[in-house]
């Protein structure tokens, strides 16, 4: 019994410092993103599942997506949803990929840095998905 109760406290402040360390991350997102244009790539099921967390961080202009069937939609509290092409109106914008598979993450960066856009985060670096 003692040796559970060790394991699960372990497990426990492991857990802790996990959830402080991405508090933190998100902390600093925040202050690095405040003010600039920043949009979610991507109108998917993760996004659904971590809006409202997002927009606790940072204010969103817009989301776009790859899937046309989804442009000129207003999704969550008003934001647009359009085609990618129209990040390329505007001056330095900063992109969140919602996206989980790894796969998915790597055609959007490529897809990103072939129109010339670096400044480029994904949602598994704000947050534990």
């Amino acid at each position: 019994d003692l040796l559970w109760d060790v394991i699960r406290t372990e497990i426990q402040k492991n857990f802790q410092l996990r959830q402080m360390i991405m508090e933190q991350k998100r902390e600093i997102n925040r202050l690095k993103y405040e003010g600039r244009t920043v949009v979610l790539f991507g109108a998917g099921r993760i996004l659904e599942q971590y809006y409202h967390e997002i927009c606790n961080i940072v204010k969103v202009s817009v989301i776009v997506d790859n899937d046309a069937e989804k442009w000129d939609c207003v999704f969550y509290e008003g934001i647009p949803c359009t085609a990618p092409q129209y990040l390329l109106e505007l001056h330095n914008p900063y992109v969140l990929i919602t996206a989980k598979s790894d796969v998915v993450i790597a055609q959007i960066r490529f897809q990103l840095n072939s129109m010339g856009i670096k400044d480029v985060g994904i949602l598994s670096d704000w947050f534990e998905i």
